[in-house]
């Protein structure tokens, strides 16, 4: 039941608010859902109004955002569009 009530409160956003919610940079969120086939008016769309293939490429995007860390120097090169650095 808990989890019902979570999703719930999240549909209620539009793309924006999802992204600064989850800390996720808003343009890379953008490009990548763009490439999943969401048009640039879905991103003004309130996520209760999504289809529900729309939620899961949402979510797809958000949680390939939590853990992409990539150490492969050509493979960053091909894919990334931002690169942070983080060194000791």
């Amino acid at each position: 039941m808990e989890v019902i009530i979570i999703y719930s409160k999240m549909y209620h956003l539009i793309l924006r608010t999802f992204a600064r919610d989850n800390k996720i940079d808003e343009s890379i969120f953008k490009a990548m859902l763009t490439k999943m086939g969401l048009s640039k008016s879905d991103f003004d769309t309130n996520m209760e109004d999504m289809s529900e293939g729309q939620k899961k490429k949402v979510l797809i995007a958000k949680s390939i955002s939590d853990v992409f860390v990539e150490h492969d120097e050509t493979f960053i090169k091909k894919v990334a569009t931002k690169i942070i650095s983080i060194e000791k």
